[in-house]
């Protein structure tokens, strides 16, 4: 079995670039009136968007 990640290393991920970048693109898609998405709880959660 894996071992599970230190909370604090996780954290830190968690406050990353990436996470910056993704929430940036899921914030624009919410407020673009030419665009329908949704997030799905899977895994890190996904969010398919498609034009109106």
């Amino acid at each position: 079995m894996p071992e599970r990640p230190d909370p604090a290393e996780w954290r830190a991920g968690v406050d990353g670039d990436h996470h910056r970048a993704m929430r940036q693109v899921n914030e624009a898609s919410a407020r673009d009136d030419r665009l329908d998405s949704v997030m799905l709880p899977v895994r890190d959660g996904v969010t398919p968007a498609r034009r109106r």
